[in-house]
């Protein structure tokens, strides 16, 4: 990133008499064709409506011809004063000063660093002639420079007013059996690889030990093993946690910092916020303790946070019912919920953004079974007046008896450095064929003459330069100078018939869960079909 440090005020602001800071921005990259093509995607959109800061597009090699020319302004500057410098020492020259002849073999060395730092600049608009990029400015007062480039690149930028970022967070209750549910074709793991998250939190994963797994595709689990309700080794293993996050989140989130029996952590520090993933196990004679030891810890670490003051969103399968949610009911773990939120001066956003609408459906219509036992809370913090979260009550098909919660957060980030990864939509290839190249510089001519069609007097400087740009490069591409090929961005992946056959029966069983026809016949006919065509995938595998 390369700033004018000195003035404050980038080359635009002094043109048009503009003072205001400018960052600039260059992005190295394989052919200017990439580049170009990269900056006609972003013309588009901004036709669209998606990029209204895209203002100017213009040629490195102009920006960096005003950038010599002031380099070179304040040398022949220096060099005045030197000289002038100098010519002052020669009308003392008269007067027996005993330090001249140092002064002399000084001017000399000064000499000789002026014409090596001369050649040195020389050498450097030679490479110049090279980088002719294109340049892109936004109302954020930045200029990129989008140059002959690799598939993919890292921008690094920073902003301090901050940059409007998104973090989508789910929680599921899986309901055991999650080490199949972690196989190829379930509907977990399809549910998984169609969800744009960045973290995920599961409880009830029933694993005793460890699980071996550390990631599947792009994303990587940290378990927390399940306990025992009794010291018997018969008894089955309860709860069991489990986080899952991007690997491009992987920078950003620390997890398990505070980690328990019955709950997780993961911190996002950049936008100061803990997500607490929570299970509270039903109140029976069994469980009296464990629901204690549960809603005991939860309190201790939400107090830590507080005590630190973070943004706190707590998720999680409370088994808690109460009428004021929407539900139908009221049990112990309800009211507990509720005195505990009005104590700690907690939001509950079920009430707030989805009330009525239930998360456990054991399978069956929500006439018989509406139950709203997985909650998202947040705690009174000022950033939340900032940050925007939204729950979602996800109506998918996930092989367990509850539904995905999700927690979208609108917030801002940019007091830190950010890196972004920017993929090249084109790989360019630039002909050596001679015959090609002199038919297109042809055509160029012909264009752009005083006898062509091109007429640009009468042209904006903007528009001119629009014109003559797309004349070029029809030139280029239609007498194959240069010719493109288009990069895969991000990993596509081609199904065969039977895994196009799985996402279509996935899809009918969606679209049956979110007309409310859980339960029926047909609902449970799609379920077995998938099953079934599971079970050939695995066999041909």
């Amino acid at each position: 990133m390369e700033t004018n440090k000195k003035t404050g005020h980038g080359w635009k602001g002094r043109q048009y008499g503009k003072a205001w800071k400018q960052k600039y921005v260059i992005i190295e990259a394989r052919s200017t064709m990439d580049a170009t093509r990269i900056w006609r995607t972003l013309i588009q959109a901004k036709k669209d409506g998606k990029f209204p800061g895209i203002t100017r597009v213009d040629f490195k090699k102009e920006y960096q011809n005003r950038r010599e020319d002031e380099q070179d302004a304040l040398q022949q500057r220096s060099r005045h004063i030197h000289r002038r410098d100098r010519e002052m020492c020669n009308t003392w020259k008269s007067t027996v000063i005993p330090e001249e002849k140092d002064h002399q073999r000084n001017g000399n060395r000064t000499e000789k660093q002026e014409a090596s730092t001369e050649e040195r600049r020389k050498k450097e608009e030679r490479k110049v002639d090279f980088m002719t990029g294109l340049c892109l400015e936004n109302t954020n007062q930045e200029l990129c420079f989008l140059q002959p480039s690799a598939k993919v690149i890292e921008i690094k930028r920073v902003n301090p007013m901050g940059v409007a970022s998104e973090y989508k967070i789910i929680f599921v209750n899986v309901h055991g059996d999650f080490r199949n549910k972690l196989n190829k074709y379930s509907p977990f793991r399809i549910f998984l690889n169609k969800q744009k998250m960045d973290i995920m939190g599961c409880c009830e994963t029933k694993i005793a030990g460890i699980l071996k797994i550390g990631q599947i595709d792009n994303v990587r689990l940290v378990h927390q093993p399940s306990y025992y309700r009794a010291s018997t080794s018969e008894m089955k293993p309860s709860n069991g946690m489990c986080v899952l996050y991007t690997k491009d989140f992987e920078q950003r989130v620390q997890i398990n910092r505070y980690a328990t029996d019955f709950l997780t952590t993961a911190i996002v520090e950049e936008i100061r916020t803990v997500v607490i993933f929570v299970y509270v196990p039903p109140m029976d004679r069994i469980n009296a303790l464990h629901v204690d030891r549960a809603w005991k810890e939860l309190d201790e670490v939400v107090e830590i946070f507080q005590t630190l003051q973070y943004a706190i969103l707590i998720m999680g399968d409370l088994n808690a019912r109460n009428k004021e949610t929407g539900d139908t009911m009221n049990n112990q773990s309800g009211k507990r919920l509720i005195d505990w939120c009005r104590q700690k001066a907690m939001r509950i956003l079920n009430i707030e953004q989805c009330k009525g609408e239930r998360t456990f459906h054991a399978d069956k219509p929500a006439t018989k079974v509406s139950s709203i036992v997985d909650y998202a809370i947040v705690n009174d913090h000022p950033s939340w007046k900032e940050k925007e979260v939204k729950i979602e009550v996800l109506q998918q098909y996930v092989a367990s008896d509850h539904y995905p919660i999700k927690c979208t957060i609108k917030g801002r980030v940019g007091l830190k450095g950010k890196s972004t990864k920017l993929h090249v939509p084109y790989t360019c290839k630039i002909s050596n064929d001679q015959k090609q190249i002199e038919a297109a510089a042809k055509q160029i001519v012909n264009k752009i003459g005083r006898s062509g069609k091109l007429q640009i007097e009468k042209c904006t400087n903007q528009e001119g330069y629009d014109l003559l740009m797309a004349e070029i490069y029809n030139a280029l591409i239609g007498k194959k100078v240069i010719t493109l090929k288009k990069n895969k961005i991000g990993s596509i992946v081609k199904m065969n018939l039977g895994q196009e056959k799985l996402m279509e029966i996935l899809d009918k069983i969606d679209s049956e869960i979110q007309r409310g026809e859980h339960g029926t016949k047909m609902m449970t006919q799609l379920v077995e079909r998938y099953k079934e065509e599971q079970k050939k995938h695995r066999q041909w595998e």
